[in-house]
């Protein structure tokens, strides 16, 4: 290792010149951030450093095999440091308006009396932050409560793209809607935005949060059938953020993604014979998983998804998540309470009528309080 940088005779005058221009400056009220990658198996770019003459040198050994590492954002003023922040090892510009938005945001709602100072240093990336002085402006405050919508998409795989003329199961509370892939295409979307974001009960004005997913750039053909009356406001998360920054991404799925597995786990011991893949059945279990999502208990839950996507500081208060509160709160032995007198064992507890249920009961007669 080299025992100090290397600065040339320009880089000398330009720091003396910045120390002389701010020799009054009140750098209590700076806000200092950056980032930094350590590696996971051994030295971490450090090729230089600052020695006492009267120490030893230091010697690192050189690094043999890569081991992965980690990406942190950090930021510090004279009083308080602010959250400390796991990043892409390869962050891009997007992804790093998002973080600021993400930590350096909230750090200024709770210092906005402050006449603060944000530094950075030119990487290319700090350089592309156009929106950030927008985002302080218009930052979202906090609320109460999150309530999801009437309606949930389903998209069934179809080798030959529609339903057969058999027909298939449905809810009220699915937009079941076949094709050659489980994935939407731009065609299906419009059709999707009237059904499920803009339906019945929508507000007159609906903002909707996208990722940069290409079937949801052309916001001409997202708002096509959009009835009249209805103004939908489109905000679109940049690429590479939405894992980081997308409420459902971030939260929402993990939830319903665990409810639907410990339902598979439950009904290997209730009824082994029940098929969960068949294409009626799955619809079923989707269809109840979420009008139990849906149920109020879990507006705080869901509200929740906002703060750990950094959009929000307050905590939305005390809440259980649905598995734990469907499942973990049944009793051991317990008859289903189902008004037809079933006296089969009950599995689950309904989120909106509060009575413990069987399989049966719940899901192949599909239970509608």
């Amino acid at each position: 290792m080299r025992c100090a940088p290397f600065i040339a005779a320009a880089n000398r005058q330009n720091r003396l010149l910045f120390a002389r221009q701010n020799i009054s400056t009140d750098w209590s009220m700076i806000v200092s951030s950056d980032e930094k990658k350590f590696n996971c198996d051994g030295p971490d770019g450090f090729c230089n450093y600052w020695r006492d003459l009267r120490k030893e040198k230091l010697f690192f050994s050189k690094r043999n095999f890569s081991a992965g590492g980690v990406m942190v954002w950090a930021a510090i003023c004279s009083t308080v440091r602010v959250k400390l922040l796991f990043v892409p090892k390869k962050i891009n510009s997007a992804q790093y308006q998002f973080t600021l938005e993400h930590g350096l945001l909230r750090f200024w709602r709770r210092n906005s009396q402050r006449n603060l100072i944000f530094q950075q240093n030119n990487a290319p990336i700090h350089n592309q932050i156009n929106e950030l002085s927008a985002m302080m402006a218009n930052s979202i405050r906090p609320f109460g409560e999150v309530q999801l919508q009437e309606s949930l998409l389903s998209l069934p795989m179809e080798a030959s793209g529609p339903f057969p003329q058999c027909g298939h199961w449905s809810a009220p509370n699915l937009l079941i809607v076949a094709g050659t892939s489980h994935i939407i295409t731009k065609q299906q979307v419009p059709h999707f935005f009237r059904e499920s974001v803009v339906g019945s009960s929508a507000a007159p004005l609906t903002i909707v949060l996208l990722d940069s997913w290409h079937g949801f750039r052309d916001h001409e053909n997202l708002v096509s059938e959009v009835p009249a009356g209805n103004e939908l406001k489109l905000m679109t998360i940049l690429p590479g953020a939405t894992s980081l920054y997308q409420p459902l991404d971030v939260y929402v799925f993990r939830l319903f993604k665990r409810f639907i597995r410990r339902f598979h786990e439950d009904v290997l011991h209730f009824r082994p014979d029940f098929n969960c893949f068949s294409r009626d059945n799955t619809l079923k279990v989707v269809s109840q998983t979420y009008r139990q999502f849906c149920a109020p208990a879990f507006r705080r839950c869901f509200a929740y998804a906002w703060v750990t996507a950094g959009y929000v500081d307050t905590h939305p208060g005390h809440f259980s998540t649905p598995a734990d509160y469907v499942f973990d709160e049944v009793p051991v032995d317990t008859p289903c309470q189902e008004a037809s007198g079933c006296s089969s064992l009950a599995f689950i507890r309904c989120c909106w009528c509060q009575r413990l249920l069987c399989f049966a009961c719940f899901i192949e007669c599909y239970h509608n309080c």
